[in-house]
């Protein structure tokens, strides 16, 4: 695995959406420490084998390579960790404590989740983020403003916090 965050406060970038591997590049460049490929469905979305691409073709000394998955089958988040050796696991969406502990346990990845700061989503979000399957918390607010009061709720789990 890549570098991992030294400390809770530190201040770590990623860049998300990662298409090419000019754009990889530059990105470690201007000092990112982590890089993500989206394997959900979005405008951004990577292949596995077109990030396995990218992915071989970088310096990994200095970044942590992240996979963002979307309420995606087990079996296919664990089988695109493994096979394009990603650092760590982003899922989004609709999955069971169970099911967050099997793709931590499967992938042998640690694991980001993404909590929505909103209301009615964010208790249980972060209840889910409590477990130790999880090893990173996202706040996603999806472009919506939030209250600031949630990302210290957060942090108090004392995992590294990354706001989106």
């Amino acid at each position: 695995m890549s570098r991992q965050p030294e400390q809770l406060d530190a201040v770590k970038v990623k860049i998300c959406g990662i298409t090419s591997l000019m754009d990889a590049r530059m990105a470690i460049e201007e000092g990112a420490d982590y890089l993500g490929f989206v394997f959900a469905n979005s405008p951004r979305m990577v292949t596995r084998s077109g990030a396995t691409e990218i992915i071989g073709g970088l310096e990994r000394e200095s970044v942590s390579i992240v996979g963002v998955f979307k309420d995606q089958s087990i079996d296919d988040i664990v089988y695109i960790a493994l096979e394009c050796g990603l650092d760590l696991v982003q899922v989004h969406g609709d999955f069971s404590l169970a099911q967050l502990q099997e793709i931590r346990a499967r992938s042998g990845r640690p694991l980001m989740l993404a909590v929505y700061p909103l209301p009615g989503q964010y208790e249980q979000g972060l209840a889910l983020a409590a477990d130790e399957a999880v090893d990173y918390i996202l706040l996603d607010a999806r472009g919506l403003p939030f209250d600031w009061r949630l990302a210290a709720e957060a942090k108090g789990l004392g995992k590294p916090v990354f706001l989106a």
